[in-house]
C-alpha cells in the first residue's frame, strides 16, 4: 500500500487491488463523467467548438470511455514502480499527466476522422493545457473528499483506536457481510470468495480477495501473503526464525509472511503501529 498523493498536501491509500476496486465503481465512473460534461462544455477550443454537434459528441464520448480504460493501467504501472523502488509515495499528477498525453495524442489523431480540424496548433495547445488544469482541481477534489465519501470504511480508524469505541459514528460492516469492519482479525482466500474471522465467528463472502482487502481501512492490517490478511492486533505478532517470518496466532498458530511482502511489512509496521 502506497501514499497516492496529491502535491498540495492531501492523500489516499493506494494498491494494485483499489486501482481495480475505483475503476469499475459506478461513484467514481460519474465522477469522472461529470468533469467530462465540465469539459465539454466549457473548453476554450475553436476548432471542437466549430464541429457539428454529431462530431463533438463523438469526440468526448470517444474520450471518456479512452480515460476509462487508460488510466488505471497508468496507474496500476506507476504504483508497481513506486513499490518496487520502495518509494511508498506516488504523486497523483505524474499518472494523471501520463495519462493526459496519451489521451491527448489518441484523441488528436482521430480528429481527422471525427470531422475536427487540428490546423491550428495554439487553439490545440489551449484545448491540452484547459484540460490539465482541469484534471488536477478533479484530482485534488477527489484525494481530499471524493474518496472517503465513496469509499468510507477505508478511513474507519484515522482517527485511532479511540473511534472503534465510538458509538456516535456509523458501524461499517465488511461489504456482502454483516461482520463489523473493526472486528475482522483474518481475511483468506477460498474457492469462490473469501473466508473472514474474527474473534467467536466466521464468515464466507463471494467477493474476489483482493477487493475485499482494498476496501479496509490502511491501518487496521496488512496483506502478509497473496491470499491473507491480519488485523493490526495480530500483524504486532512477529517472530523471525532464520529467513523465515511468521505472524503467530493466539492459539498457537504461525502463518507465514511472504518473502516479497516482508519490507513492505515493516514499512507499514513502522508507519501504522502506534
Amino acid at each position: 500500500m502506497i501514499r497516492y498523493k496529491y502535491i498540495f498536501g492531501p492523500y489516499i491509500p493506494m494498491n494494485e487491488a483499489r486501482i481495480w476496486l475505483q475503476s469499475w465503481t459506478l461513484q467514481v465512473r460519474t465522477y469522472f463523467f461529470i468533469f467530462a460534461v465540465i469539459a465539454a462544455l466549457c473548453h476554450p477550443s475553436q476548432q471542437i467548438s466549430k464541429a457539428s454537434v454529431l462530431s463533438q459528441f463523438a469526440f468526448w464520448t470517444i474520450g471518456y470511455f479512452i480515460f476509462l480504460l487508460v488510466y488505471p493501467f497508468v496507474q496500476l504501472l506507476c504504483v508497481k514502480l513506486t513499490l518496487a523502488l520502495q518509494c511508498f509515495t506516488l504523486f497523483i499528477s505524474i499518472p494523471l499527466g501520463i495519462s493526459n498525453c496519451i489521451i491527448g495524442s489518441i484523441m488528436y489523431f482521430l480528429c481527422p476522422f471525427l470531422g475536427i480540424s487540428v490546423d491550428d496548433h495554439y487553439d490545440v495547445l489551449k484545448f491540452y493545457i484547459f484540460n490539465a488544469v482541469l484534471f488536477e482541481i478533479g484530482a485534488y477534489c477527489y484525494i481530499a473528499y471524493v474518496d472517503r465519501a465513496i469509499f468510507p470504511e477505508i478511513y474507519l480508524d484515522e482517527f485511532g483506536d479511540s473511534a472503534r469505541n465510538d458509538t456516535s459514528k456509523k458501524e461499517f460492516f465488511l461489504r456482502g457481510s454483516d461482520m463489523p469492519v473493526h472486528m475482522v482479525e483474518t481475511i483468506f482466500a477460498d474457492d469462490n470468495g473469501v473466508v473472514a474471522t474474527s474473534r467467536d465467528r466466521s464468515v464466507f463472502i463471494a467477493r474476489p480477495f483482493g477487493t475485499v482487502v482494498a476496501e479496509l481501512p490502511v491501518r487496521m492490517g496488512y496483506q502478509i501473503h497473496r491470499s491473507l490478511w491480519v488485523s493490526r492486533k495480530l500483524a504486532m505478532r512477529f517472530e523471525s526464525e532464520g529467513r523465515q517470518h511468521f505472524i503467530k496466532l493466539p492459539d498457537g498458530r504461525r502463518l507465514p509472511i511472504a518473502r516479497g511482502r516482508k519490507s513492505g511489512y515493516v514499512n507499514w509496521l513502522n508507519a501504522n503501529i502506534r
